[in-house]
């Protein structure tokens, strides 16, 4: 059975998928309301009246960061849990197709985000040194660091587990035509990115970037027939860059261990993961040795449709 297929063993019926999107959209906006409050009432104390604050401002320091994560840790669980009691399915089913969770295609998918980013950091350094400012304060990174191991993972795991598990998978049981749950998923993950800091940095252009995340995980997950590749590669890509990378116009706003001081092109954010992110794409093709290309990713999703 492939991993869009796995719905067919729960309970079948669009009210179903619909309750349960529901109820995990509102859980995520109730944690993050909630969350938001400490957040605020710190931003306040520390910076002035509310009307003063912009988002980089709320969203920075340890304190605001942790409250930051938290609610989607929450939702996580929150998520798992609404799988197997509202659509009566097992938790293994909304990561994998396989037997068992493979936890060393996460491994592997985290330590190719993590080289990636440790390389962009290193080229940085080498040819423009001037653009990077060392910022490692033992005190402050340390915190940074327990929080960013303990949470990151939920983070980044909450956001597979459903654009690219519960959304996709129930997409692929109402529209049994693989390419429109791949295609819709991908691009609502990048629309849901429009409110990052880094938009109004560099402009709306840099969607497209989003849009190509979206549509990377997408495409691994439905060749790979699960979420780990993108899971580890989603934590990778975050935790690295939460804790070695920072400037003053990314959402994650840290104590890493440099500060980014470039100037910013919008053109080279919005296309230059076009040409990465495929180059990834065909290291995990060829270590998984990925075939039917056409049946996974526009095929027919064999469910039987039972509303």
């Amino acid at each position: 059975m492939g991993y869009l297929e796995n719905v067919r063993e729960g309970k079948e019926g669009l009210p179903y998928f619909f309750l349960g999107t529901t109820v995990i959209i509102i859980c995520f906006l109730f944690f993050s309301f909630l969350f938001s409050i400490p957040i605020i009432a710190n931003s306040i104390t520390n910076i002035g009246d509310l009307d003063s604050i912009n988002l980089n401002q709320m969203l920075s320091g340890n304190f605001n960061f942790f409250f930051l994560l938290v609610p989607f840790a929450a939702t996580f669980f929150s998520t798992l849990l609404i799988y197997k009691e509202i659509n009566g399915l097992e938790i293994k089913a909304l990561i994998t197709s396989r037997k068992k969770i493979d936890f060393n295609r996460i491994f592997f998918g985290f330590l190719v985000a993590s080289i990636l980013i440790i390389i962009n950091i290193l080229i940085q350094f080498l040819f423009f040194p001037d653009t990077l400012q060392w910022n490692f304060n033992p005190k402050l990174f340390f915190t940074l660091f327990l929080i960013s191991i303990f949470l990151i993972p939920f983070q980044a795991s909450m956001e597979e587990i459903f654009f690219r598990g519960y959304f996709m998978q129930f997409l692929g049981f109402i529209i049994p035509q693989r390419i429109f749950p791949f295609l819709i998923s991908s691009f609502l993950f990048g629309i849901m990115h429009f409110w990052n800091p880094e938009v109004e940095k560099l402009g709306s252009i840099i969607i497209i970037a989003y849009i190509t995340m979206g549509l990377f995980f997408g495409a691994i997950t439905l060749l790979d027939e699960g979420l780990e590749l993108a899971i580890g590669f989603h934590i990778g890509n975050n935790l690295l860059l939460a804790l070695m990378l920072t400037s003053d116009w990314t959402v994650f706003q840290t104590y890493s261990l440099f500060i980014d001081k470039s100037t910013p092109n919008p053109y080279i954010y919005a296309f230059m993961p076009i040409v990465i992110l495929s180059v990834i794409f065909l290291i995990f093709a060829k270590k998984y040795k990925w075939k039917n290309y056409k049946q996974k990713l526009i095929g027919i999703v064999k469910v039987s449709n039972t509303f």
